[in-house]
C-alpha cells in the first residue's frame, strides 16, 4: 500500500497518455506479492478512469476500517514534543470525552505553531494554540 504515496507511481496510474493496458501491467508487476482481490480492484479503478481518488477511497475505507475497530485516530499537533505527562494528561481528557473508545494518539510537531496545541479527531478540531487566539484578537479589534 506504501507504493499508493510513492508520487512517481500515482502519477503513472493517473497519467492519461499511459495506456489502461500497460498501466494494469505496471500494477500487476508492483503488487503480484498481493492479494489478488485487491489487484482486481485496482484494475477495476483503472478501467473506470478512478485513479484519481485512489487517496481519498484508502482514506476512507481506513476510516472504516477505525471504526468498525472501535479506534478513534488523535493527531495531537504541538509547537515542540510534547512531554510523557502532558501525553498522559491529554489522553486521560480524551478517554472521557471518547468513552469505550480505544484511542490512537499521535504527536505532530508544527514549529509554525508559537505555543498551545490543536487536537483533531473524529471529524472535529480544537484550536487552543497561541497562534489562534492572536488571530481570533486581531479579527476582534
Amino acid at each position: 500500500i506504501e507504493t499508493l504515496k510513492d508520487k512517481d507511481f500515482y502519477n503513472v496510474i493517473t497519467s492519461p497518455v499511459i495506456d489502461v493496458n500497460e498501466k494494469k501491467k505496471i500494477i500487476g508487476n508492483v503488487y503480484k506479492s498481493l492479494d489478488l482481490t485487491f489487484v482486481n480492484f485496482l484494475y477495476v479503478i483503472i478501467d473506470h478512469n478512478r485513479a484519481s481518488i485512489l487517496e481519498a477511497i484508502f482514506q476512507e475505507y481506513s476510516n472504516l476500517v477505525l471504526e468498525v475497530k472501535n479506534i478513534i485516530k488523535i493527531e495531537i499537533i504541538s509547537a515542540k514534543e510534547l512531554t510523557k505527562k502532558q501525553l498522559e494528561q491529554l489522553t486521560n481528557t480524551l478517554e472521557v470525552k471518547y468513552q469505550g473508545k480505544k484511542l490512537e494518539i499521535e504527536n505532530i510537531i508544527n514549529s509554525e505553531l508559537i505555543g498551545g496545541i490543536k487536537i483533531i479527531s473524529n471529524g472535529e478540531s480544537l484550536d487552543i494554540s497561541l497562534k489562534s487566539t492572536i488571530e481570533k484578537m486581531k479579527e476582534s479589534l
